[in-house]
């Protein structure tokens, strides 16, 4: 969500609390049921930003093709098929559904939520078990093979490749 408003989005929040009035998922557990959340995403906005890789985006139910509008740089989206804190229909694929000119979308099959976070290592035993868990089957280091050669490759192909620090003037 900070992502999308970083680049032009305009969230109506107002859906989100509707949304989870509905439907509950992972976010909507977040919100205090009294809470209405505030809009305001026009103080966020930073030109600098040239491209966007969304990883398991959230509050999707918040963005409008009228909220996205605004948004004029390559964007990828990646999501996970299993994904139950941010689901997919509700949040990568209803912000596709709406994108006006999006790049691509990406649904990593087996993947959850957690799961395009860096594989965790020996380091994973200080870390919350829900970040270094994944669905059953899913093999978080091959994911990240693949991921990171891909995100990589997005990257220089909107915005191009800087030279080594040294080999700059």
């Amino acid at each position: 969500t900070t992502a999308l408003i970083n680049i032009g989005a305009q969230p109506d929040f107002a859906l989100v609390t509707s949304e989870c009035r509905q439907h509950s998922q992972f976010v909507c557990r977040l919100l205090r049921p009294d809470v209405t959340l505030q809009s305001g995403a026009e103080q966020g906005y930073d030109s600098r930003i040239k491209a966007v890789v969304l990883a398991a985006p959230g509050l999707g139910m918040g963005f409008t093709r009228a909220s996205l509008a605004r948004v004029n740089i390559p964007v990828a989206i990646w999501a996970g098929d299993r994904d139950v804190n941010a689901p997919l229909a509700g949040n990568a694929a209803a912000i596709a559904a709406n994108w006006p000119t999006l790049v691509s979308v990406h649904v990593a099959q087996g993947a959850g939520h957690f799961s395009f976070l860096a594989p965790c290592g020996p380091l994973g035993l200080l870390l919350p078990p829900m970040l270094c868990s994944d669905p059953a089957n899913f093999d978080r280091r091959a994911f990240h093979h693949t991921f990171n050669s891909e995100v990589a490759a997005f990257f220089e192909a909107r915005l191009g490749r800087d030279p080594p620090l040294d080999e700059r003037p």
